[in-house]
């Protein structure tokens, strides 16, 4: 993972994400994931599958900094 300071630069002070926010894009995707998930497997869209746990990843991994 990159740091703030190699993405944007020494010095630069980069405002935190609230966490209500981060909880609510999770709860969101949670919602949206269980509804595919809800589609017999052989019809079920697993590329978005895989790009909505991607994203449920990507904003717990923000989330535990």
């Amino acid at each position: 993972m990159k740091t703030n300071e190699y993405l944007y630069g020494s010095g630069v002070i980069v405002p935190e994400i609230p966490t209500e926010v981060i909880e609510g894009r999770i709860k969101l995707l949670d919602t949206q994931l269980r509804e595919l998930q809800a589609v017999h497997y052989l019809l079920r869209n697993r590329t978005r599958v895989r790009e909505i746990i991607e994203a449920m990843n990507f904003w717990r991994n923000i989330d535990s900094r």
